[in-house]
């Protein structure tokens, strides 16, 4: 089966797994529901998908492949998540989206590729910094999805919208404590994304920080989610001030990754 298929059976899964969570949103946290089934089967079509990848003497890490990969850890941490957290009904807008994120890799793939050199594959600290920085940005996702269901959580409160969808969400409070829960836990990612990549363009360099678009935006996400943390913690910020620095701090990194290789694409 090719890979094409293979994607375009994972994001049909995916959009299974959101309708059938948006259907079901009070099943147990426990136990493999019809909506969790889908999710898995995938999430192994996804990784299948990413393993391609290795066949070859060069590993893309380009758009298409970061979106591979973002998507299955996006949705596995969603998964983990479940099982601990009651965050399941976020299913039925955050799976569609990985289906959805998916397509958008078949589509533009043939332009951006970005191949690693094979003498990067050996090196523990650009494996680790690729590593953790996956799961920073799967998480973050993940908090910045949060974030726009708390804010519209919000405003149905303060509209009175008892019609909204959003009435079986956990009370707003939950909400927030998730959201800061999936912070504290990227923020941690992200500081360790940014040493290890210290790290490795020290060993490879000779010097452990360069002034590029990527790491400087990524710094500057960095400052956001630390500002946040510390505005929380010390002034009580909560609701829609919280949400709007969490999607501004994902937005960095969003641009810092995705924004600087579409560019070096269209320049090149």
């Amino acid at each position: 089966m090719s890979t094409t298929l293979i994607i375009l059976f994972s994001a049909a899964l995916y959009l299974l797994a959101g309708v059938l969570a948006a259907r079901n949103p009070d099943s147990s946290s426990h136990g493999l529901s019809a909506s969790r089934i889908a999710l898995l089967a995938a999430l192994m079509l996804n990784a299948y998908a990413i393993r391609q990848a290795y066949t070859s003497n060069e590993l893309d890490f380009g758009v298409s492949s970061g979106l591979y990969w973002i998507t299955a850890i996006v949705a596995l941490v969603y998964f983990l998540s479940t099982l601990i957290l009651p965050i399941r009904r976020v299913g039925k807008f955050l799976l569609p989206t990985c289906g959805a994120c998916l397509l958008i890799g078949l589509i533009i793939a043939p332009g951006l590729v970005t191949s690693i050199p094979v003498e990067y594959h050996s090196n523990a600290a650009f494996t680790s910094h690729i590593l953790v920085s996956v799961f920073a940005y799967a998480v973050f996702a993940l908090a910045s999805f949060q974030a726009l269901l708390l804010t519209k959580q919000e405003t149905k409160l303060i509209h009175a919208d008892k019609a909204s969808i959003l009435d079986k969400l956990p009370p707003l409070q939950t909400m927030e404590t998730i959201l800061f829960r999936l912070i504290i836990v990227g923020f941690v990612l992200l500081t360790a994304t940014l040493v290890s990549g210290a790290i490795f363009s020290q060993s490879i360099f000779g010097r452990p920080f360069s002034f590029t678009h990527h790491i400087v935006l990524a710094s500057m996400a960095w400052l956001v989610f630390a500002i946040l943390l510390w505005g929380r913690y010390q002034r009580g910020w909560r609701g829609r001030q919280a949400a709007r620095w969490t999607l501004a701090g994902f937005s960095l990194l969003v641009l810092g990754y995705f924004g600087t290789k579409i560019a070096q694409v269209l320049i090149g």
